[in-house]
């Protein structure tokens, strides 16, 4: 499922305000650096003889160094923590590499018993300000939120204290200082958009790396559609994700100008629905094969940068390092397919 934020439903109810919101019309994106990065990846593991995730999660920190997150689960979840499934959550991951390297030293002291399944992953669009410029941080993190043909449902707004904000009817203001999200636990799809300026609950001194961010996070009802183990990963190419980063745009055809607010136009759109027809929405009609009003078009621009993005991800972190080590596991792969 995907909706546009300019195209929610507007009741008449909601015209005051819904003023009140903050609106961006469009941004200069040569003012950016756009870069897609891995936030994290689940692995499953099956182990030959059982043993606890505490030892899974020690060592499994010790191969990844203690700056890297590492979170571990048994899949059984037993009372004394012993088992022989486990789910692994490998953040910060920069190549294929690095995935082999540590799936290969876990099986060095705890046996695996067959290959290794992919269950989900987390993609991210990080925009940089070129300038480091705060302001264009904090316009770019509202755009996303306006723009993003976003997945998930039941769209929302929260702050640090985890209040919600519902915005079925973007009634309140978007902010850059709120995180944006679609989608629920368990859900196959996910997304977010927030003004990234922390990273595991530090603050990041240095404003280059700050981002305006989009995250998409995909469990394996989505993910097995692309790839279900690490061997069939290795093919996968990144640009595949394009679809789940979609932006539009006010269509200027109907805005008559880059210098017309969206507000008044959204107002003018709603009141001549509402006359023509004595509906209260500005959607097309359920009839309609229309996916999205005349309102707004594909924003060319933005998901030209977001695939060259994804583009650069599959390059870099697909990229031919460290042959002999993936060589040296391709052994353990055929084993454990044989079996």
């Amino acid at each position: 499922m995907t909706t546009n934020i300019h195209e929610l439903a507007i009741t008449k109810s909601t015209i005051a305000t819904f003023s009140k919101a903050e609106t961006i019309y469009e941004i200069d994106l040569s003012k950016f650096r756009v870069k897609a990065v891995v936030d994290w990846l689940d692995i499953e593991i099956e182990t030959r003889s059982s043993t606890n995730y505490q030892c899974i999660q020690k060592k499994s920190k010790h191969i990844l160094d203690e700056k890297k997150g590492c979170w571990v689960t048994t899949k059984n979840k037993r009372r004394c923590g012993a088992d022989t499934q486990f789910r692994i959550r490998l953040h910060d991951l920069k190549t294929y590499t690095d995935l082999i390297y540590i799936v290969a030293e876990i099986d060095k002291h705890f046996p695996l018993a067959c290959e290794p399944k992919i269950t989900a992953i987390e993609v991210s669009i990080d925009f940089r300000s070129k300038e480091q410029i705060r302001q264009e941080l904090e316009k770019a993190t509202i755009y996303l939120k306006q723009s993003l043909d976003h997945v998930g449902v039941k769209p929302r707004e929260y702050n640090d204290k985890k209040k919600i904000i519902e915005m079925k009817h973007r009634s309140s203001e978007l902010t850059s200082y709120r995180t944006w999200a679609a989608g629920e636990k368990g859900d196959p799809e996910m997304s977010r958009i927030y003004l990234k300026e922390v990273d595991r609950n530090l603050p990041i001194a240095d404003i280059a790396k700050h981002s305006a961010r989009v995250e998409i996070s995909l469990n394996y009802k989505a993910t097995h559609n692309y790839f279900d183990s690490i061997s069939s990963f290795q093919t996968f190419k990144f640009q595949k994700f394009t679809h789940y980063f979609k932006f539009r745009k006010i269509n200027p055809n109907i805005a008559e100008g880059d210098n017309k607010s969206i507000l008044p136009l959204i107002h003018e759109i709603l009141a001549n629905e509402i006359r023509k027809r004595g509906q209260q929405a500005i959607q097309p009609s359920k009839k309609s094969r229309r996916k999205h009003t005349k309102v707004t078009i594909a924003h060319e621009k933005m998901n030209d940068r977001v695939k060259d993005a994804l583009r650069n991800l599959t390059n870099s972190f697909f990229a031919k390092k460290g042959v002999r080590i993936l060589d040296g596991y391709s052994d353990f792969l055929e084993k454990n397919r044989a079996a």
